[in-house]
């Protein structure tokens, strides 16, 4: 017994010495408080920065300002050097109109001279005595004054340093307003209008828009944009019924829209605005032979605008009057054609029949043979003069 208790004693005994040597090799590391240790860090940083910016930023400090009562005293010194004026702002206002700083420094060089030196000295000590006496006293005294001066007549010289005078006092008062001030006279004037300026201007803008207008309908017509160019050309006649072009563009839109009504509605209302428009006069002579209303033709182709005929107005004519039975107009209007073209052959045929119609056989066999020889007619018209010519012999 005695030896199995000393056994298990040793190995307690061994045991014990093994724990302490693994206690004392076991390294245990130490708790640290890491918020303290920043804590610190921050602030040592943030105290840097301070020291930092105020290094920095002192130097450029503004400089102390003036005070209050140093302010004021310069203030004073500046008022007081100006003593004279002041009075003579308040006793003596001079009403005129101001002028460009340039003009006042180049008129107060003009008047300095020595008189005028002496003159303004005088002035200002008068005025510095003024501004000793009560204000009473120099009020009444300014008025004396000023009734003596309004009792003399002055002479154009005393007038003249009077003006430089009052000139130059007034010099600081008039510099002060940035822009010259128009006298009494110029600001009750009221401004003349030119009516004959606003008139013509108006025509012109008035002119302009027509033009305007009728390009566009003249460019929409070449679109075959026909109720734009309608509405253009309407709106021109409604501001200028007289206008030709117009007029006779839209009429010529109405027919090719095949609204012959509309197209003949507008230019007999043409004619009545103006008969001396030869243009609306063919134009509608062309719808009434189509209607075949040749008397309604030779009544718009009047005698009285012969002068002014053209090609068209001929042909219209003739061609009416031929088929009116009115062969001495036709023989009129085909003479002028003949003369106006002679190489073409339909003219000759044309006053050949004329010619054939009213008898005269031996003129009129002539004038198919002229028409024969020209050549240049179609088969019907070859056909009509050469069985006319057979016929011509016969009753010759």
């Amino acid at each position: 017994m005695s030896v199995i208790n000393n056994m298990l004693k040793n190995i307690d005994q061994r045991q014990n010495a093994q724990r302490k040597q693994q206690s004392a090799g076991v390294a245990i590391t130490p708790v640290r408080d890491y918020h303290d240790v920043l804590f610190k860090v921050l602030s040592v940083l943030l105290a840097i920065v301070i020291i930092f910016t105020a290094y920095l930023y002192l130097p450029f400090a503004q400089a102390p300002q003036p005070s209050s009562d140093t302010a004021e005293k310069a203030h004073a010194v500046k008022n007081s050097s100006q003593p004279v004026e002041i009075a003579q702002a308040k006793i003596t206002p001079v009403i005129k109109p101001l002028k460009p700083l340039n003009e006042e420094s180049t008129a107060a060089e003009a008047a300095y001279t020595p008189a005028v030196a002496q003159k303004k000295l005088a002035q200002e000590q008068s005025n510095n005595a003024l501004l000793k006496q009560p204000k009473d006293e120099v009020i009444q005294q300014h008025a004396v004054e000023k009734d003596t001066l309004l009792s003399k007549k002055n002479s154009p010289t005393e007038t003249s340093v009077k003006v430089a005078a009052s000139t130059e006092i007034n010099a600081p008062l008039e510099a002060k307003s940035s822009t010259p001030v128009k006298s009494i006279t110029q600001a009750e004037q009221p401004p003349v209008e030119n009516k004959l300026v606003k008139t013509a201007s108006v025509k012109q803008s008035k002119a302009q828009r027509i033009a305007q207008q009728l390009k566009r309908a003249k460019q929409a017509l070449e679109f075959a944009l026909y109720d734009d160019a309608i509405n253009d050309l309407t709106a021109i006649l409604q501001t200028q019924p007289e206008h030709i072009e117009a007029r006779n563009l839209l009429a010529a839109t109405y027919f090719q829209q095949q609204d012959v009504l509309m197209a003949q509605q507008l230019l007999v209302a043409g004619i009545k605005i103006n008969p001396e428009v030869v243009q609306w006069r063919t134009m509608l002579s062309k719808i009434l032979i189509m209607q075949q209303e040749y008397e309604g033709v030779l009544k718009l182709l009047i005698a009285k605008l012969e002068p002014q005929a053209n090609l068209e107005f001929w042909i219209l004519k003739g061609t009416a009057a031929q088929n009116a039975q009115q062969h001495q107009i036709a023989l009129a209007s085909f003479t002028q054609l003949t003369q106006l073209q002679p190489q073409q052959a339909k003219w000759w045929l044309a006053l050949a029949t004329s010619k054939d119609a009213l008898g005269e056989f031996a003129d009129a066999k002539h004038l198919y043979k002229v028409a024969l020889d020209l050549g240049g007619l179609n088969a019907a018209m070859t056909q009509h003069a050469l069985q006319r010519l057979v016929a011509l012999k016969e009753a010759v």
